[in-house]
């Protein structure tokens, strides 16, 4: 069916002091190491492309704060970033930055539970996201799971969505309807 292509997932192991990397200001040198370091070894080892279409960045929670900011921030190196439950205004309003800084070439898959899954804070992000000019569908894929728990349980059960958004037949026809 070629739902998802082949990909291939560098993952980067969080430690304790994921709040602070995650968050202002510590994920502005997180994201630059993740470019000047992870980045080329990536394309050194594992023979990737330069192209930005190719790497996406992906976390859930602050890892998704952080996906965010780093996609938002390196547009050259990131096409897409994956965003599952994450509060986007904790330390730092990436609401306000989308709202008033120019718009890049990037796209999102935003999601969370509902209620109580940063449910208010991801949906204002899409909503912020629209009203700059991202199409729903095209550039942007913002989804909603009812009673969905914050935990690794409930991301790894969605996971396959952001999988077929980015690669694979979702990933093929989202891009025709850009062109």
């Amino acid at each position: 069916m070629r739902a998802i292509e082949d990909l291939i997932i560098v993952g980067v192991y969080s430690n304790e002091r994921r709040e602070e990397e995650y968050t202002k200001p510590g994920y502005e040198a997180y994201g630059r190491s993740i470019v000047k370091e992870l980045v080329p070894a990536e394309q050194t080892f594992l023979r990737t492309t330069n192209n930005p279409v190719d790497r996406s960045l992906w976390g859930s929670s602050l890892g998704g704060v952080v996906s965010f900011y780093s996609a938002w921030e390196y547009p050259s190196v990131f096409g897409g970033a994956v965003c599952m439950s994450s509060t986007f205004s904790y330390k730092d309003d990436l609401i306000e930055r989308v709202l008033s800084e120019p718009t890049r070439d990037v796209r999102f898959y935003l999601d969370s539970g509902w209620p109580n899954d940063n449910y208010e804070v991801t949906t204002e992000m899409a909503l912020a996201l629209v009203s700059r000019g991202w199409r729903y569908g095209c550039d942007l894929i913002h989804l909603v799971f009812p009673h969905a728990a914050h935990d690794e349980k409930a991301w790894g059960m969605r996971l396959h969505l952001p999988m077929q958004f980015f690669t694979g037949a979702v990933a093929r026809v989202s891009r025709a309807m850009m062109s």
